[in-house]
């Protein structure tokens, strides 16, 4: 749901209707950074990707201030992010000369 603006007691921030420049620099897979402006409540955000603020929701906990990556899992109809968990390296050990010892 996007509202014209977000209110809070404090704080004014823009939401513009019309996304459609961002969601045409977006692509399925692509990993962005946004940051959580606020957590309003009942798992609703305001989030800022590239410039642009997003009131959206997330069923994972989400802390304002925030920098979190995202995944862009759909963008037509509707834009999906997730938000975006790096895979642990694998240590590539093939040059490595170390032997396991083992002692009883």
């Amino acid at each position: 749901m996007l509202k014209s603006y977000y209110e809070h007691p404090k704080h004014k921030y823009p939401v513009r209707n019309n996304l459609q420049e961002l969601i045409q620099r977006l692509e399925e897979g692509m990993v962005v950074k946004g940051r959580i402006l606020e957590n309003l409540n009942n798992n609703k955000y305001l989030v800022r990707i590239w410039g642009y603020n997003i009131y959206t929701e997330s069923e994972t906990k989400l802390n304002e201030k925030d920098e979190v990556k995202f995944e862009i899992i759909q963008v037509s109809p509707h834009l999906i992010l997730n938000p975006y968990q790096e895979k642990p390296k694998i240590e590539d050990h093939s040059t490595d000369t170390r032997t396991d010892i083992i002692v009883n």
